[in-house]
């Protein structure tokens, strides 16, 4: 498979420039893919405004903006992951739960060829398709390192129990998952109901809200995550909603809050994540492009997964890249 890319503006959209290959266990090993961004363009579980079907266009969109070489880390992520576009998960709009396996029985093709998936939503309850296909996969213990403005994890809503507000609790009753290795990271204000809040001290989820990366630190707080969420696992996922950052960092997102983290924070956590190389999984969710005509939501979601694989680089055989 060749990586050669095209100028920037030039092509069909693609991530980065990248191969299209099927989402295919097969075709992936054939094509020795490493990396492989995987969209899921869904918003049917969401909670409150619309507009994320529309963040995985956005983010092949941006990305054409960029060449592969990443300056910071002194390696070309084409090349370096041999990375490959798998395309859209094809969900099915007016059913929540065959949408959800559509998303699971997709990841699990990128996970079984030995692939990171990068999956770019979708509302945030892709999780409940996503870390259930990491869940199944791996053989033992699964952590989550997730930033988010929400704590999302409500029993149910509206007496539904998979939505974009319980993601998390359904995450940590996988059953090879122990609430202890699920760090959170950004909540704030004023829509983390108190029910919510005590769910997640009983269960022994760690929360480190926003006032607490005010007092130490980005850098101690997720030190302190990859302990947490690596201790006695085999595969970390890294969950990022876009509302975790201050609303002029992202302001297309579902639920813009103001407060957060700056983008600087943002990828200073996602460079000591991927130099960890834990993860296993990531994703990208609640980009709502109509709401930034700017595009600098979608940017932002870019770099997310940039630095992650320019940070994970050091993992790499032979892909030599520079902290």
């Amino acid at each position: 498979m060749t990586t050669t890319q095209l100028p920037m503006g030039v092509g069909i959209r693609s991530f980065l420039g990248a191969p299209s290959v099927a989402p295919s266990a097969d075709a992936l090993r054939r094509d020795g893919v490493k990396a492989a961004f995987l969209g899921i363009p869904y918003e049917g579980a969401n909670m409150y405004r619309y507009g994320q079907s529309g963040g995985p266009s956005a983010v092949r969109e941006a990305t054409g903006q960029f060449f592969s070489y990443h300056y910071d880390y002194d390696v070309d992520l084409l090349e370096a992951y041999n990375l490959a576009d798998c395309g859209d998960v094809a969900t099915v709009p007016a059913d929540v739960a065959a949408s959800h396996v559509r998303m699971k029985e997709t990841t699990l093709e990128l996970l079984e060829a030995g692939v990171l998936p990068l999956i770019q939503g979708g509302d945030h309850s892709i999780p409940l398709g996503t870390i259930r296909a990491l869940s199944e996969h791996t053989p033992g213990r699964v952590g989550l390192i997730q930033f988010d403005c929400h704590l999302d994890s409500s029993d149910e809503a509206f007496g539904s129990r998979q939505t974009g507000s319980s993601h998390l609790r359904r995450t940590a009753e996988l059953p090879n998952v122990d609430p202890r290795n699920i760090v959170h990271i950004g909540s704030r204000g004023l829509w983390n109901p108190k029910e919510q809040a005590d769910y997640c001290a009983d269960a022994g989820i760690n929360v480190y809200r926003m006032r607490d990366v005010r007092r130490l630190g980005i850098a101690q707080v997720v030190k302190e995550a990859i302990e947490l969420a690596s201790d006695g696992t085999d595969a970390v996922a890294l969950d990022v909603d876009l509302d975790a950052l201050d609303c002029p960092h992202a302001p297309g997102v579902c639920s813009p809050e103001p407060g957060g983290l700056t983008s600087g924070q943002l990828f200073e956590a996602i460079d000591l994540v991927g130099q960890s190389g834990v993860v296993k999984l990531a994703q990208v969710v609640e980009l709502a492009p109509i709401w930034d005509p700017s595009g600098l939501g979608a940017r932002m979601a870019c770099y997310v997964f940039f630095t992650l694989l320019g940070a994970n680089a050091v993992n790499l055989n032979g892909a030599g890249a520079h902290a």
